[in-house]
């Protein structure tokens, strides 16, 4: 049942508590007053609990721990207060949890972390106190967010965060949290927003690449933050007039200061030594060495000459049968390591003509790629970069024509005119490979392409056998949320649609 977006008020009935079949209650962003019903702890078969938005008071019931398949409770943006006593032990299908934006009190409720399959926890903008418990460290799939801002935590940052390989946003700020950032959160690899400003922290910021590249915002108005955030002061500098009143540490700090000299000194030195080496071998950043089986650089720790040896005799030299898929660059292997590791290896079709640029390509497409931490993307273990062979787990970032000519506008493939039209040509391609489960495409692309073909093929026909059809309603919610038009134009029901009637129709 979904009444959401209404102008419905008063109070939530306690008899809908009797509804032991419903599995879906949405009463979100209306004018509701009064108390949750205890008795909506009956619910037992209830998946979905969303009231937000509304001005409901009281407290948490106690009872919602007793609805044992809820994977999402949203109560956000009402007046709710008094502590949350869930017993959220029993809840261990919660998935979403959003109790951002009311009054609540007390401290945040360890319990919480025996919820392992939560990956969104927002409990912003209420009055919880105290620490922030160690127990929510063992919510390793917490994946959206992380949010208990503007609050009233005080104490640590736990340094078992770092456990949270696969966080996107994380936001302590305004609260009342003291000492410093711990190391550890630059293990915290997904991580795209980290917010701790308005707090009483202080210290060095963790070197990272999410916090190299973050804005000073998210660290403003602490106690002394300082570090490689563009914007904080250097440590160096911040301990230098944090301790100007001591003489023992003004001599320890000018210690510090002259070997940072020294060592800025001997680094100009290095790099100029480095340029000229560089310059000497016509810009080639990796040198061979005589060694004709190649030099890796290593992203992880292992030795590069013995993992080029373990994926050459893993995929047989690069034998077909190991062949997964093939490009216009390059072609992809699977190789099992002696050790049990699985690696998807790109190995790089070299050209006879092979100039020095293409080399320098190739080393900075490497050097981007190691940069690249998501989910989504298959990480950088290292690559091979010698005269016999070339390759590395991928290439999307290079200049020159690269990807499988299928895929390719003509335009692009054969006279190498690059517009905003030929991704959408390549998207198109993909999106009917979807589609179709990847067995019509060909088919499809010359039906549609060629005015003379016969389009009376239907539809059903082509798609992908393996799902099950959609209704019609729903195809034709699809197609509307599709169109441009509005009302969309009437279309016939999918089973007798053909592909003519997709081509007349204006979308």
């Amino acid at each position: 049942m979904d009444l959401s977006f209404n102008r419905l008020s008063g109070a939530l009935p306690p008899d809908w508590g009797r509804w032991d079949n419903l599995t879906f209650l949405a009463i979100s962003n209306n004018y509701i007053t009064g108390a949750i019903p205890p008795e909506f702890g009956k619910l037992k078969e209830l998946r979905e609990l969303d009231l937000s938005s509304n001005y409901i008071q009281g407290e948490v019931p106690k009872s919602l721990g007793r609805l044992p398949h809820l994977y999402k409770l949203n109560l956000s943006c009402n007046r709710l207060g008094g502590e949350v006593r869930i017993e959220f032990a029993r809840m261990p299908d919660l998935e979403i949890l959003d109790l951002s934006v009311n009054s609540l009190t007390g401290r945040i409720p360890y319990q919480i972390g025996n919820c392992l399959k939560l990956r969104l926890l927002k409990l912003n903008g209420n009055k919880f106190g105290g620490g922030i418990p160690v127990e929510i460290s063992s919510l390793e799939y917490l994946q959206d967010a992380l949010d208990i801002s503007h609050n009233s935590l005080t104490g640590e940052i736990p340094s078992q965060f770092s456990k949270f390989a696969m966080l996107q946003i994380l936001n302590l700020s305004h609260n009342n949290l003291s000492g410093g950032l711990p190391s550890s959160l630059s293990a915290m690899i997904s991580l795209s927003i980290i917010d701790v400003s308005y707090n009483e922290l202080e210290g060095s910021v963790p070197e990272s690449p999410v916090f190299r590249k973050a804005p000073a915002k998210w660290f403003i108005h602490n106690k002394g933050l300082c570090g490689v955030v563009n914007g904080l002061p250097p440590c160096v500098s911040y301990t230098a007039r944090k301790d100007a009143g001591s003489k023992h540490h003004r001599a320890i700090i000018s210690a510090i200061i002259a070997s940072v000299v020294f060592l800025f000194i001997l680094l100009v030195f290095l790099g100029a030594f480095s340029l000229f080496q560089k310059t000497k071998k016509h810009y080639m950043p990796f040198e061979d060495n005589g060694n004709k089986e190649g030099s890796a650089f290593c992203v992880f720790s292992f030795d590069g000459r013995y993992a080029y040896k373990d994926i050459v005799a893993a995929t047989q030299t690069f034998n077909e049968k190991y062949c997964i898929g093939s490009g216009a660059y390059g072609s992809v292997y699977r190789a099992e390591l002696a050790s049990g590791q699985m690696l998807a290896v790109k190995k790089i079709h070299l050209q006879e003509d092979e100039t020095t640029s293409n080399e320098q390509s190739f080393q900075n497409e490497i050097h981007t790629l190691t940069q690249i931490r998501h989910r989504n993307i298959v990480k950088l273990y290292g690559f091979c970069s010698s005269a016999r062979h070339k390759f590395l787990p991928d290439s999307s970032n290079w200049s020159m024509l690269a990807g499988t000519y299928g895929y390719l506008a003509p335009e692009l493939a054969y006279a190498m005119r690059v517009t905003t039209k030929c991704d959408v040509y390549s998207f198109g391609v993909v999106t009917l490979e979807l589609l179709t489960g990847g067995g019509h495409r060909e088919e499809v692309v010359s039906v549609l392409s060629l005015p003379s073909s016969p389009k009376n093929t239907l539809v059903k026909d082509v798609l992908d056998q393996r799902p099950s059809l959609p209704t019609t309603e729903v195809a034709d919610e699809v197609f509307g949320a599709l169109s441009t038009l509005n009302p969309p134009p009437s279309l016939p029901p999918l089973d007798v649609l053909k592909l003519s009637d997709l081509m007349s129709a204006k979308m």
